[in-house]
């Protein structure tokens, strides 16, 4: 592989944008390679790093929602916390400015703002994981007011699996209460479900919500008509239906931040090695950015990404790798879990589907730093179990040389994760 493009030299001070996914990858990944040869600062105005995949099904007892603080996971990094949220860039005078008015100096900015969610239909509920969205949705299907739900996904940039999730969570909670009368349609406007992942998967997942009774019209862009019921209109080829409830996947937009070169959504473009394009020095990772797929385990490994060509401008690594996404999701159905990973390139082997671990630690969010550093923490600190025979490591090169142990988890007193 050729070597990277010729970079600015090391950057001693670090300033990452964001205390999500994308921002605390950054930030183990940045201590781990580079230990004291780097200053680390987060700037948010979060308290908490809330990992919330999981959350959608606190509600039908599937599993629930863990936060950690910010200020603890910054200090196993090393890193100062800034509190506030970014106003401005100065791309020239590398600093940013923040809303109250404090100004920092950096020299590498990564921006790591995520997206902030937007209702795209009227008389809709936003799928929202915090649960209480949910459980007034569940309050509702119980008390027999809400018989009939739609649930939408339109055209954009997101992450569909939550929906269906919800689909198949909804239907085998009414299953078990024997609520007979409880439809449930999927309207979206992929060709088939997760269609993304290929037409096998794709199939797989609609055999899965059709023997869960959950309708499905697939192609569509839905409209809401009012009355004293919610008609579902879904263009042509689809006859519309009526509901009691609609329930739509958000639309994704960036946050302002002037002085970036955001594009349409106000996303940051940004190359292989996640620099965003026209801001020297500035660097971008996750739902900010402008890739099309948003969801929390491609966007650790964009923070990878960005990590590896920070650490190959400190001369940490001779090699770094540029962002080569591979999807992994858990889905939630009701029952056991489903599995997924598929390499999003192309010419990429057909997706993997199974009933088990296809990677570990086997969570919801497979970051190669971020995983074993939050298993280490629900663990209490008891170390990281290997993993089963038909579970994989979260990758890394076959020829990467063997790392020290990071020192999120010397303090913590645990194992590295198993090596491929």
């Amino acid at each position: 592989m050729p070597a990277p493009p010729s970079a600015p030299g090391p950057a001693r001070h670090v300033l990452v944008l964001g205390g999500g996914v994308a921002g605390i990858e950054c930030l183990l990944g940045l201590r781990d390679l580079l230990g004291a040869a780097v200053d680390l600062a987060l700037l948010t105005d979060a308290e908490e790093f809330w990992y919330r995949p999981l959350a959608i099904g606190e509600p039908f007892g599937a599993g629930a929602a863990t936060h950690h603080p910010i200020a603890r996971i910054a200090a196993d990094c090393g890193a100062a916390v800034l509190h506030g949220v970014a106003e401005a860039v100065d791309v020239g005078a590398h600093t940013v400015l923040t809303r109250d008015g404090e100004r920092y100096v950096y020299d590498a900015l990564v921006v790591a703002v995520g997206a902030v969610p937007h209702l795209p239909l009227g008389r809709a509920m936003m799928l929202d994981p915090r649960p209480a969205m949910l459980e007034g949705l569940l309050a509702e299907v119980d008390a027999g007011t809400t018989r009939r739900v739609a649930i939408v996904i339109s055209d954009g940039p997101h992450w569909v699996l939550p929906a269906y999730e919800l689909a198949l969570l909804l239907a085998a909670h009414g299953r078990d209460r024997g609520m007979d009368e409880l439809e449930i349609t999927v309207v979206t406007a992929e060709a088939g479900p997760l269609d993304l992942l290929g037409p096998e998967p794709s199939q797989a997942v609609a055999d899965r919500l059709r023997g869960a009774g959950v309708r499905l019209v697939c192609g569509a862009t839905a409209e809401l008509q009012e009355g004293r019921r919610i008609r579902v209109v879904c263009g042509a080829g689809h006859e519309p239906f009526d509901v009691d409830q609609v329930v739509a996947l958000p639309e994704l937009r960036a946050p302002a931040i002037d002085g970036l070169p955001a594009g349409p959504g106000g996303f940051l473009p940004v190359d292989a090695h996640g620099r965003v394009e026209g801001a020297p020095g500035v660097y971008a990772a996750g739902d900010c950015t402008a890739r099309p797929v948003k969801q929390g385990g491609l966007s650790a490994q964009q923070a990878d990404a960005v990590v590896e060509h920070l650490a190959f401008r400190a001369g940490a690594l001779e090699d770094p790798q540029p962002y080569r996404p591979v999807l992994r999701g858990r889905l939630l159905t009701g029952d056991a879990p489903v599995y997924v990973r598929h390499e999003l390139r192309s010419g990429a082997p057909p997706a993997e589907m199974a009933g088990h671990a296809l990677w570990w630690p086997p969570a919801k969010i497979a970051g190669r730093w971020l995983a074993p550093y939050l298993q280490a923490r629900d663990d209490g600190a008891a170390g990281l179990a290997h993993p089963p025979a038909h579970g994989r490591p979260i990758e890394v090169p076959l020829d990467a040389p063997q790392m020290p142990v990071p020192r999120h988890l010397e303090l913590l007193g645990t194992e590295p994760p198993v090596r491929p």
